[in-house]
C-alpha cells in the first residue's frame, strides 16, 4: 500500500488523467449501449410466427398441406383438389374462398387457413373457416394461433355475425385448443338440441335432379 504514497507528482498526474479518460469513455459509451441495444436481443427467433395473405405462387404449397391434413385425418383418398383448380378458384374473380398463409423466416410454409364467407338468416354475414392446419414439426410455436387470430380479425373487420368450422371427434387436442384458447364451443339449440351435418356429393346431385326431373 506503501507504494501509493510516495509515487511521483507525474505519476499521479498521469493516473489522474487515466481515470479522468476512463469516466469521460464511460460517459460516451454508455448512453450508445442503451440506445443501439445488442444485435442478438433484436433479432427476432426463427420461430416467430410470420403469417400473411397467400398468392398465387403459393398455391403448390398449399395443395401439399391440403394432402397433409387429409392424411392426419386418415381421407387422403378423398382429396381431389389439383393446383389449376385452386388457383382458378382462389385467385380469380370470382374468388371463392380466401386463404392465409403461416410461414418461418426462412420462407418456409408451414401452415395455412382457408375459409369463405357464407349467410346466417338469422344474424347475417356469417364466416366458414373450412381448413386450419400446422406441420406436425411446426407445432407449438405459435403458428396456429397466428392463424386464427389472422382469420377472426377479418371476421370482425367484415361484421361477421358467426364463424364457424367442423371438427373430428377424435381430435382431442383440437377440441381442447378450440374450447380453451379460442373460446369456442360445440353450437347447441333450445333444449341442447344438436346440428347434423347434411353433404351431397356430385354423384347425390346428379341422382336428385334425375329422380326430381318429373315434379
Amino acid at each position: 500500500h506503501t507504494i501509493c504514497y510516495f509515487m511521483s507528482w507525474a505519476g499521479r498526474e498521469a493516473v489522474q488523467s487515466s481515470v479522468l479518460l476512463f469516466v469521460l469513455v464511460k460517459l460516451v459509451l454508455l448512453p450508445l449501449a442503451i440506445i443501439v441495444p445488442m444485435s442478438s436481443q433484436t433479432d427476432p427467433s426463427p420461430s416467430t410466427p410470420q403469417v400473411r395473405r397467400a398468392t398465387r405462387e403459393d398455391v403448390p404449397s398449399i395443395v401439399s398441406l391440403i394432402r397433409l391434413l387429409a392424411i392426419y385425418e386418415n381421407e387422403e383418398s378423398q382429396v381431389k383438389i389439383t393446383n389449376e383448380q385452386l388457383l382458378r378458384d382462389g385467385f380469380e374473380e370470382p374468388y371463392r374462398f380466401h386463404c392465409f398463409v403461416a410461414e418461418t423466416l426462412e420462407k418456409e410454409i408451414v401452415g395455412y387457413a382457408l375459409y369463405f364467407f357464407t349467410y346466417s338468416t338469422w344474424e347475417g354475414v356469417s364466416m366458414y373457416l373450412e381448413d386450419l392446419f400446422v406441420k406436425k414439426e411446426a407445432r407449438g410455436q405459435g403458428f396456429g394461433m397466428a392463424l386464427v387470430r389472422a382469420v377472426v380479425e377479418d371476421a370482425q373487420q367484415h361484421k361477421c355475425a358467426r364463424l364457424q368450422w367442423q371438427v373430428i371427434d377424435w381430435n382431442s387436442s383440437a377440441l381442447e385448443f378450440y374450447r380453451e384458447r379460442m373460446f369456442a364451443k360445440e353450437r347447441k339449440e333450445t333444449g341442447d338440441a344438436k346440428w347434423i351435418n347434411m353433404i351431397m356429393n356430385r354423384e347425390d346431385m346428379k341422382r336428385f335432379i334425375a329422380s326430381s326431373s318429373h315434379l
